[in-house]
């Protein structure tokens, strides 16, 4: 995605219309990795919650810190590798 942002204004109000990435409208370093690692939290994120997981971290390849901080949608110490292994994984468990 490239970081393109327009201006809109009336009288009234004026608002900034985004990128479609957050990240880089923020001018965040890594926008697009942010972006990836984002939406994989996410789906993560949704499949506890669908399913209300108690699911083990050695079953993920994770710690159980990084298993909770994942149950609250929070992934930063994790790579997008890593977050493709648990999306993978969670894919596969029985329910």
């Amino acid at each position: 995605m490239t970081s393109q942002t327009s201006n809109i204004s009336s009288s009234d109000f004026s608002a900034t219309v985004g990128s479609g990435n957050v990240f880089a409208d923020l001018g965040l370093p890594n926008p697009e990795e942010m972006l990836v690692k984002a939406e994989l939290s996410k789906q993560i994120y949704l499949r506890f919650q669908d399913r209300q997981l108690a699911v083990d971290g050695n079953l993920l390849g994770l710690e159980v810190e990084q298993v909770a901080a994942l149950k609250l949608g929070k992934s930063s110490n994790l790579s997008i590798e890593q977050l493709f292994r648990v999306l993978n994984a969670l894919r596969v468990i029985s329910f």
